[in-house]
Protein backbone atom coordinates (compact mmCIF):
# COMPACT_ATOMS: atom_id res chain seq x y z
CA UNK A 1 0.00 0.00 0.00
CA UNK A 2 1.39 3.30 -1.32
CA UNK A 3 0.44 5.60 1.94
CA UNK A 4 1.06 8.69 -0.36
CA UNK A 5 -1.61 8.06 -2.40
CA UNK A 6 -4.04 7.60 0.58
CA UNK A 7 -7.81 8.25 -0.73
CA UNK A 8 -8.99 9.68 2.29
CA UNK A 9 -5.75 12.62 2.50
CA UNK A 10 -6.69 13.08 -0.99
CA UNK A 11 -10.42 13.90 0.07
CA UNK A 12 -9.44 15.95 2.80
CA UNK A 13 -6.66 18.04 0.48
CA UNK A 14 -9.34 18.35 -1.88
CA UNK A 15 -11.75 19.89 0.60
CA UNK A 16 -8.87 22.13 2.21
CA UNK A 17 -8.48 23.83 -1.53
CA UNK A 18 -12.22 24.78 -1.58
CA UNK A 19 -12.66 21.66 -3.98
CA UNK A 20 -10.50 22.33 -6.64
CA UNK A 21 -9.77 19.28 -8.63
CA UNK A 22 -7.01 21.04 -10.92
CA UNK A 23 -5.00 21.69 -7.63
CA UNK A 24 -5.20 18.18 -6.34
CA UNK A 25 -4.72 16.92 -10.04
CA UNK A 26 -1.45 19.20 -9.51
CA UNK A 27 -0.44 17.92 -6.77
CA UNK A 28 -0.39 14.18 -7.43
CA UNK A 29 0.63 14.81 -11.00
CA UNK A 30 4.07 16.42 -8.78
CA UNK A 31 3.85 13.09 -6.54
CA UNK A 32 3.59 10.56 -9.70
CA UNK A 33 6.40 12.70 -11.15
CA UNK A 34 8.72 14.30 -8.99
CA UNK A 35 8.15 12.11 -6.04
CA UNK A 36 6.68 14.64 -3.92
CA UNK A 37 4.23 17.86 -3.84
CA UNK A 38 4.02 20.64 -1.69
CA UNK A 39 1.10 21.91 -0.55
CA UNK A 40 0.02 25.57 -0.54
CA UNK A 41 0.39 27.64 2.23
CA UNK A 42 -3.07 28.24 2.21
CA UNK A 43 -3.58 24.62 2.37
CA UNK A 44 -1.23 24.32 5.01
CA UNK A 45 -2.51 26.72 7.08
CA UNK A 46 -6.13 25.39 6.93
CA UNK A 47 -4.50 21.85 7.87
CA UNK A 48 -2.45 23.12 10.96
CA UNK A 49 -5.92 24.99 12.04
CA UNK A 50 -7.58 21.22 11.97
CA UNK A 51 -4.64 18.58 12.94
CA UNK A 52 -1.98 18.65 15.38
CA UNK A 53 1.19 16.77 14.22
CA UNK A 54 3.74 15.24 16.13
CA UNK A 55 6.27 12.61 16.44
CA UNK A 56 8.20 10.64 18.91
CA UNK A 57 11.21 8.70 18.36
CA UNK A 58 12.21 4.74 19.79
CA UNK A 59 13.35 6.23 23.49
CA UNK A 60 10.49 7.94 23.52
CA UNK A 61 8.64 5.53 23.16
CA UNK A 62 9.90 2.90 25.25
CA UNK A 63 9.57 5.65 27.71
CA UNK A 64 5.64 6.12 26.89
CA UNK A 65 5.45 1.95 27.71
CA UNK A 66 6.74 1.95 30.56
CA UNK A 67 4.89 5.25 31.91
CA UNK A 68 1.19 4.72 30.65
CA UNK A 69 1.73 0.98 32.19
CA UNK A 70 3.10 2.36 35.56
CA UNK A 71 0.65 4.99 35.54
CA UNK A 72 -2.83 3.40 35.00
CA UNK A 73 -1.01 -0.44 34.81
CA UNK A 74 -2.58 -0.50 30.75
CA UNK A 75 -0.22 -2.53 28.28
CA UNK A 76 0.07 -0.47 25.09
CA UNK A 77 1.80 -1.61 21.67
CA UNK A 78 4.47 1.18 20.39
CA UNK A 79 2.03 2.67 18.20
CA UNK A 80 -0.39 3.63 20.88
CA UNK A 81 2.40 4.74 23.11
CA UNK A 82 3.32 7.09 20.06
CA UNK A 83 -0.14 8.40 20.07
CA UNK A 84 -0.02 8.92 23.82
CA UNK A 85 3.02 10.74 23.71
CA UNK A 86 1.95 12.76 21.08
CA UNK A 87 -1.13 13.54 22.68
CA UNK A 88 0.64 14.55 25.94
CA UNK A 89 2.69 16.72 24.09
CA UNK A 90 -0.42 18.29 21.94
CA UNK A 91 -2.47 19.13 25.46
CA UNK A 92 1.10 20.92 26.57
CA UNK A 93 1.49 22.91 23.47
CA UNK A 94 -2.24 23.78 23.16
CA UNK A 95 -3.36 24.20 27.22
CA UNK A 96 -5.90 21.76 25.95
CA UNK A 97 -8.43 19.71 28.52
CA UNK A 98 -10.42 18.50 26.55
CA UNK A 99 -11.25 14.68 27.23
CA UNK A 100 -9.87 12.52 24.67
CA UNK A 101 -10.15 9.34 23.82
CA UNK A 102 -6.99 7.08 22.50
CA UNK A 103 -7.54 3.90 20.01
CA UNK A 104 -5.32 1.18 20.55
CA UNK A 105 -4.35 0.61 17.01
CA UNK A 106 -2.90 -2.93 18.21
CA UNK A 107 -2.27 -5.49 20.51
CA UNK A 108 1.28 -5.35 22.79
CA UNK A 109 1.93 -8.74 22.50
CA UNK A 110 2.17 -8.05 18.43
CA UNK A 111 5.40 -6.30 19.28
CA UNK A 112 6.06 -8.47 22.91
CA UNK A 113 10.01 -8.11 22.37
CA UNK A 114 9.58 -4.10 22.14
CA UNK A 115 7.24 -4.05 24.94
CA UNK A 116 9.39 -6.16 27.38
CA UNK A 117 12.13 -4.30 26.40
CA UNK A 118 10.34 -0.91 26.95
CA UNK A 119 9.32 -2.55 30.42
CA UNK A 120 13.14 -2.92 31.45
CA UNK A 121 13.50 -6.36 30.59
CA UNK A 122 15.41 -8.75 28.18
CA UNK A 123 13.21 -10.08 25.39
CA UNK A 124 14.00 -14.00 24.83
CA UNK A 125 15.13 -15.24 21.38
CA UNK A 126 11.84 -16.80 21.14
CA UNK A 127 8.87 -14.56 20.83
CA UNK A 128 6.61 -16.70 21.92
CA UNK A 129 8.81 -17.34 24.87
CA UNK A 130 9.03 -13.79 25.54
CA UNK A 131 5.15 -13.26 25.22
CA UNK A 132 4.93 -15.41 28.05
CA UNK A 133 7.77 -14.10 30.25
CA UNK A 134 5.11 -10.11 29.33
CA UNK A 135 2.02 -12.10 30.09
CA UNK A 136 3.29 -12.99 33.66
CA UNK A 137 5.24 -9.64 33.98
CA UNK A 138 1.84 -7.35 33.25
CA UNK A 139 -0.88 -9.83 34.59
CA UNK A 140 -1.98 -9.41 30.77
CA UNK A 141 -3.37 -11.71 29.00
CA UNK A 142 -2.18 -12.95 25.25
CA UNK A 143 -4.91 -12.92 22.86
CA UNK A 144 -6.06 -16.08 22.12
CA UNK A 145 -5.22 -16.05 18.26
CA UNK A 146 -2.30 -15.07 19.00
CA UNK A 147 -1.53 -17.71 21.54
CA UNK A 148 -2.55 -20.53 19.27
CA UNK A 149 -0.20 -19.32 16.15
CA UNK A 150 2.54 -21.33 18.90
CA UNK A 151 0.54 -24.60 17.99
CA UNK A 152 0.09 -24.41 13.77
CA UNK A 153 2.86 -25.61 11.75
CA UNK A 154 5.15 -23.18 10.05
CA UNK A 155 3.91 -22.67 6.78
CA UNK A 156 6.81 -20.38 4.87
CA UNK A 157 10.49 -21.40 5.75
CA UNK A 158 11.86 -19.49 2.19
CA UNK A 159 13.19 -15.78 2.48
CA UNK A 160 14.26 -13.98 -0.65
CA UNK A 161 16.80 -11.36 -1.09
CA UNK A 162 15.35 -8.16 -2.88
CA UNK A 163 17.67 -8.85 -5.70
CA UNK A 164 16.14 -12.58 -6.01
CA UNK A 165 12.47 -11.37 -6.02
CA UNK A 166 12.04 -11.48 -9.23
CA UNK A 167 12.37 -15.16 -10.27
CA UNK A 168 10.90 -16.55 -7.26
CA UNK A 169 8.04 -14.28 -8.09
CA UNK A 170 7.94 -16.56 -11.68
CA UNK A 171 8.58 -19.63 -10.11
CA UNK A 172 5.93 -19.67 -7.86
CA UNK A 173 3.72 -18.46 -10.73
CA UNK A 174 5.52 -21.36 -13.53
CA UNK A 175 3.81 -23.69 -10.38
CA UNK A 176 0.57 -22.79 -10.20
Amino acid sequence: MDILVSSNFERLLYHLADRNDSVINALFTDLKKKGKYELSSEIREKLSELFYGGWCDEAQTEKTIKQVFDEYSYLVDPHTAVAYKVYIDYKKAANDQTKTIITATASPYKFCAAVYHALGKTPEADEFVTAKKLEQLTNTEIPAPLARTESLPVRFTDSVEKSGMKRAVSEIINSL
